[in-house]
């Protein structure tokens, strides 16, 4: 083993002096070499940012204790994490795709924003569905069939830059009612709204909020309120890419007494997780990993099957590539030999592994060794100056001082091949050389005499 080991050694250094010595006489390949590495590591970008600042919505929303779940995940990968309060979708958006607003990361709907905003930022994948809950006084309003039953009431609803003002005005323009300038539809803050309508100022109560939401328990189990059952919800679900037909069944709130009293059915989009476009790679992973794993483990899926989130089911918003990825693929294997921040990298670099080993592997197939090929590539001046000098050699009318010249050609070609040194796998073509400079004095040293 020691005389393995010790070749191995010495055909190492040989090839490490014929790498140097090619990088010092081709300076352009050596710069060529510098500058394909800088690039590479600029354009993988190695060590990203690791602030996450999330635009959610108010305390104790649905949308704010997703935000609080990513961020308690994300700081076991050493992210540093805020959590930014909004008024909901609309804000979050413009946050995020401001060049000076330092959100990155956020909660919106696709159906909400204008192709403009969609444009401007990357979707990571719907993480929970997000029914709208229409509830109502059933003292007050009878038997409603369709929203246009309920706009002859006073509805109260989310904030103007809200998902659930917004999306309702796209869902009661449906049946030819503006919102919009109307005094029956009362805009405010939830919380100011949700009070209103249990005081009974209110007849009709909207808002776009998750199942685990509190407030959803804390409405429909109140005697006088009941859910509107959203009976043209499949017909929604047919024209919009993003609304859903959503089934609450019977007793799923509360057993005894069952609350709803009846199945309903629900309109509902999904939550999409928004970040901005040049959020590092790295980044969006983590939030991808995040998710996939909170939402896997949470007990609080309702509508959800397990591990149905996240997913892309919002086309409306542009599909990250990091996400485009992870969807196809799954999470990088890397993660589960390597620590965070090395495995997205390996990952990101895998293409440009592939692309070294496509070209080099080939060409080890040739059998291309440069220090063998280098020494070749040396010898070459000296065998055709031996060849020169055999030629002269034969020329009967050489003087003696030709054939002395000539016997110093040949002493100082021996010293010039004895300094260039010899690389293992060619010392037999070395002595070989030897022996050819040795013939050619013996011819000469014959004249001589």
């Amino acid at each position: 083993m020691s005389l393995q080991r010790k070749y191995f050694q010495a055909v190492l250094k040989d090839e490490i002096k014929a790498l140097r010595e090619q990088f010092v006489e081709s300076k352009l390949l050596f710069w060529a070499f510098l500058v394909s590495v800088a690039a590479v590591i600029t354009y993988l970008d190695p060590f990203p940012d690791r602030h996450i600042y999330f635009a959610s919505s108010f305390p104790g929303s649905a949308w704010h204790t997703f935000a609080e779940q990513g961020a308690d995940y994300l700081k076991n990968l050493k992210f540093e994490t805020e959590i930014i309060k909004t008024d909901g979708a609309l804000e979050n958006i413009e946050r995020i795709e401001s060049s000076t607003d330092k959100a990155n990361t956020g909660l919106s709907f696709g159906l909400v924003l204008n192709d403009e905003q969609r444009s401007n930022v990357w979707s990571l994948g719907s993480i929970a569905y997000h029914p709208f809950w229409i509830y109502y006084h059933k003292d007050k309003v009878h038997n409603p069939s369709n929203l246009r039953d309920l706009a002859k009431y006073k509805v109260g609803l989310g904030p103007p830059r809200s998902g659930s003002f917004l999306i309702s005005r796209i869902l009661f323009n449906q049946y030819g009612i503006s919102i919009d300038d109307n005094p029956n539809f009362i805009s405010d803050g939830f919380m100011a709204n949700e009070a209103r309508f249990l005081k009974g100022e209110l007849d009709v109560y909207i808002v776009a909020t998750a199942a685990g939401d509190p407030q959803i328990k804390r409405l429909l189990t109140q005697q006088d309120i009941t859910l509107f059952d959203f009976k043209d919800a499949d017909g929604f679900n047919k024209k919009f890419d993003s609304l859903f037909s959503l089934n609450m069944s019977r007793g799923s709130i509360q057993t005894y007494p069952a609350i709803p009293s009846k199945d309903i059915t629900l309109l509902g989009t999904t939550t999409s997780l928004v970040v901005k476009q040049d959020l590092h790679p790295d980044a969006q992973l983590a939030l991808l990993v995040a998710y996939k794993n909170i939402l896997r483990d949470s007990n609080d899926l309702f509508f959800a099957k397990r591990n149905e989130f996240p997913s892309y089911m919002d086309p409306l918003i542009p599909l990250s590539p990091v996400a485009a990825k992870f969807y196809d693929y799954g999470p990088p294997n890397t993660l589960r030999y390597l620590p965070f921040w090395v495995a997205g990298f390996v990952d990101r670099a895998g293409v440009f592994f592939v692309t070294l080993f496509a070209i080099f592997y080939p060409l080890s197939k040739l059998r291309i060794q440069l220090r063998l090929m280098r020494f070749t590539v040396k010898m070459q001046p000296f065998y055709e100056e031996l060849l020169k000098i055999q030629n002269e050699v034969v020329d009967s009318s050489l003087t003696k001082e030709d054939l002395m010249a000539i016997l110093a050609r040949l002493d100082r070609i021996d010293r010039t091949a004895i300094r260039s040194g010899v690389p293992i796998g060619k010392e037999t073509d070395y002595f070989e050389f030897l022996s050819t400079i040795n013939t050619v004095r013996k011819s000469i040293m014959s004249r001589l005499n």
